[in-house]
């Protein structure tokens, strides 16, 4: 998405949203991709040490879950166990 400066405000948040959310899938894709299948809480956990950029735990979550919507990432059928000591399914690349 392109916008122009003389775009409407709304032309250009509607283009950071959708910046931000690419953003977003191409790290998840790429963590699962070079650290192999893990949980969201091990997800959430190499985007802290590896970004710059901040996403919030339940954001983190939520774009994970679109793409296992999209089915490029996909239940592994392995489980982990959390922190929390609450098992957890671990994801994987389609």
């Amino acid at each position: 998405m392109n916008t122009r400066t003389s775009d409407p405000n709304s032309s250009h948040e509607a283009e950071k949203s959708v910046t931000g959310l690419a953003f977003s899938y191409r790290v998840i894709l790429g963590a699962l991709r070079d650290y192999g299948p893990m949980n969201d809480e091990s997800l959430i956990k190499v985007w802290r040490k590896t970004q710059t950029k901040t996403a919030s735990d339940s954001g983190i979550r939520s774009r994970r879950s679109e793409l296992a919507a999209t089915g490029l990432v996909i239940d592994s059928g392995e489980r982990q166990r959390m922190d929390s000591g609450r098992m957890s399914i671990v994801w994987t690349l389609a």
